[in-house]
């Protein structure tokens, strides 16, 4: 979800919420098995450079992404607990794009988002 406000034709401004869901998956081990249940979330705020050709355009947006990660693993075990793991971090983020406004206000794009997550390389993202 993503809302923004535009200055001018040329420079606008940009909130971004992002819920990556909650992946999770079974997994077998040589000692144990169990399931894992990982959520990720966050926001973005950006500024975004655009250059108008007529109905069309090009952009680039920069920004910062902060978000948070909490990772539950639970083994099947006798006696085991639940594992739990959680982190809140930031970072740059930075993305391009195309768009084409229809009927002076509404506007359609594709852009490629360059997400920077700790530990999950290469999350990158065509919207």
């Amino acid at each position: 979800m993503f809302a923004g406000y535009r200055a001018s034709p040329y420079l606008s401004f940009e909130g971004d919420y992002v819920n990556f869901g909650r992946p999770g998956d079974a997994f077998t081990g040589t000692d144990s098995d169990g399931n894992y249940r990982l959520r990720l979330s966050g926001f973005a705020p950006y500024v975004v450079a655009t250059l108008p050709a007529g109905p069309f355009e090009v952009f680039a947006k920069a920004g910062y992404r902060f978000y948070n990660a909490k990772l539950d693993v639970n083994l099947n075990a006798p006696g085991s607990q639940v594992i739990e793991s959680a982190h809140s971090r930031s970072g740059f983020v930075h993305d391009g794009g195309i768009g084409v406004t229809f009927i002076d206000h509404l506007n359609v794009s594709a852009e490629y988002d360059a997400v920077r997550i700790q530990d999950a390389d290469n999350s990158n993202a065509l919207w």
